[in-house]
């Protein structure tokens, strides 16, 4: 048995939005879950049905220019609820063999915002996660946009990420001490090139 999931890709992986691509492109990966951010092409909020699939959304209003947004892309054959929490959390329910699972899918301020900004996001984030019942799996997937560092033995990060810790990257280790989780990309060894996001240098 196995499962599946990719914990962030953008906007649909780079390519306009189309729902047969969108379907091919994932069932091709036997993807059972993808959490998606900066989804510019989906605002409010949404489903709607693709053939393997069915995709849920939320962003900003209609009206408003794109600052945040998140989407899940779900196997059919998992999903059993969904609630849009805020225009940048949302859970998805899923029956995975028998285990109920929550997926949070989210995507958090950039490290540039205010720390009001980013206190705020926190705080809504762990009322979700305290809501949880604690019989079920809790996975939280998205872009967190935060840098933690890397730490031999850590019950919390483990030793094969990248050394750079940032503001964003000390509040989500902060929750996720408070809350007993483990950030996974760093107890599993990776290329270099897939631990970094690079940025362009400003003009």
């Amino acid at each position: 048995m196995s499962f599946k999931l990719y914990g962030c890709e953008r906007a649909i992986a780079g390519f306009p939005y189309d729902k047969a691509q969108t379907n091919k492109y994932y069932a091709e990966r036997n993807t059972d879950i993808a959490t998606l951010t900066e989804t510019k092409e989906k605002k409010g909020k949404g489903k709607e049905d693709l053939a393997n699939y069915v995709q849920f959304w939320t962003s900003v209003d209609k009206s408003c220019r794109v600052t945040a947004g998140v989407s899940d892309l779900v196997n059919k054959k998992y999903i059993t609820n969904y609630e849009f929490k805020s225009k940048r959390i949302m859970t998805s329910t899923l029956s995975i063999y028998g285990h109920i699972t929550t997926v949070i899918a989210t995507y958090a301020p950039t490290d540039d915002c205010t720390q009001e900004t980013k206190t705020n996001y926190y705080e809504s984030l762990a009322e979700v996660v305290r809501n949880i019942p604690q019989h079920q799996e809790l996975i939280i997937a998205g872009d967190l946009n935060a840098r933690v560092g890397l730490k031999k033995d850590s019950e919390t990060v483990e030793q094969f990420g990248e050394e750079v810790v940032n503001s964003s990257g000390k509040k989500l280790m902060e929750h996720c001490n408070q809350f007993v989780m483990k950030i996974i990309n760093g107890f599993f060894k990776h290329k270099m090139i897939h631990r970094v996001t690079w940025e362009r240098p400003s003009l």
